[in-house]
């Protein structure tokens, strides 16, 4: 048996080669390697080359161009990645403002419509108001009527109490904003006045109101009912022109 043999039977091992306690572990560096030459040392030399490997028993040094490819690729694809959530975040934020613009146009067409509903209420309600107390204004007259004829000794309670009435009527109808037009001795407004006759007179100014037949009355600036009244003309009158309606008027001759 040779001197090589019994190396190996007795444990110690052969300058050729390593034991496994002498090989590199996973991820270390691979030790320089070194020229043996045979004819120095004298024995049977076994010369294995010894390469670093990494965790996966692949070769360091063999695999640094595949290590760069992998980065490279793997920053290719982060790349691509962050273009496609910067595009999906751009395309949300458009989505966003649009949504937003909606919502406050939307918004504001509710606001005008409310408003509008709310004011075309008020009127609705304003006019129903008015055509109530319309109805109260023929009252009124034949209430002053009947108290500014009520012959001479007519029972105190009979006078006072018709007063009262009327005194009640009106501050109603001044609590709902309606007022009297004043027109006896005022200059004829067609907007307040309706005349149903014009009388000759050299005393007077012309279109000066002399006569309120009824009295009128406004609303909320509105006019709800004018007042009927007669007209001094005394402006190229003839003898035997009579009574004669003024210009918007709607007396008919």
């Amino acid at each position: 048996m040779s001197e090589k043999d019994h190396s190996s039977r007795d444990g110690s091992v052969s300058p050729g080669r390593r034991s496994r306690a002498d090989r590199p572990l996973v991820g270390e560096p691979a030790p320089a390697r070194t020229e043996i030459d045979p004819e120095e040392t004298g024995e049977d030399v076994e010369i294995i080359s010894i390469e670093a490997v990494d965790e996966a028993g692949c070769p360091i040094d063999g695999g640094i161009a595949d290590g760069r490819k992998a980065a490279g690729e793997e920053e290719e694809n982060e790349e691509t990645a962050r273009e496609k959530s910067e595009q999906a975040l751009r395309a949300l934020q458009a989505d966003h403002s649009g949504l937003l613009e909606r919502h406050l146009r939307l918004q504001a067409e509710f606001d005008n419509y409310r408003k509008r509903r709310d004011r075309e209420a008020e009127e609705e309600r304003a006019a129903g108001t008015r055509a109530v107390l319309q109805e109260i204004l023929p009252i009124v007259d034949n209430l002053e009527r009947a108290l500014s004829s009520l012959p001479e000794g007519t029972p105190r309670p009979v006078d006072e109490g018709i007063a009262l009435i009327l005194r009640q009527l009106m501050e109603l109808l001044r609590a709902h904003g309606i007022e009297q037009v004043d027109a006896l001795g005022e200059p004829f407004d067609p907007r307040l006045h309706e005349a149903i006759a014009v009388v000759e007179r050299d005393d007077f100014e012309d279109l000066r109101i002399i006569e309120q037949l009824q009295k009128g009355y406004v609303c909320g600036g509105r006019l709800l009912r004018p007042a009927l009244v007669r007209v001094v003309s005394n402006v190229g009158a003839s003898p035997d022109s009579g009574d004669r309606a003024p210009e918007g008027s709607s007396w008919d001759e």
